[in-house]
């Protein structure tokens, strides 16, 4: 009952747009966490990794261009 209460009495209370930014991105970082927010920023911007071309393509060994330079 308490809860309800204080739900209640700040939905009830005048805020202008900076109390309310500020309040609803406390109750973000609450909720996510911080560590949480964080890790999904950057794996957001991770770009994938590639691999080399020895991977991708498979290597002739005889032939013209079967082997690297130098071997």
């Amino acid at each position: 009952m308490v809860i309800k209460e204080n739900v209640q009495e700040l939905l009830n209370e005048n805020m202008d747009r900076k109390k309310f930014l500020t309040f609803t991105g406390t109750v973000v970082l609450g909720v996510l966490g911080v560590t949480g927010l964080l890790n999904l920023i950057l794996k957001s911007h991770r770009l994938p990794t590639t691999s080399s071309n020895k991977q991708q393509f498979p290597v002739q060994t005889s032939g013209y261009g079967g082997s690297e330079y130098g071997e």
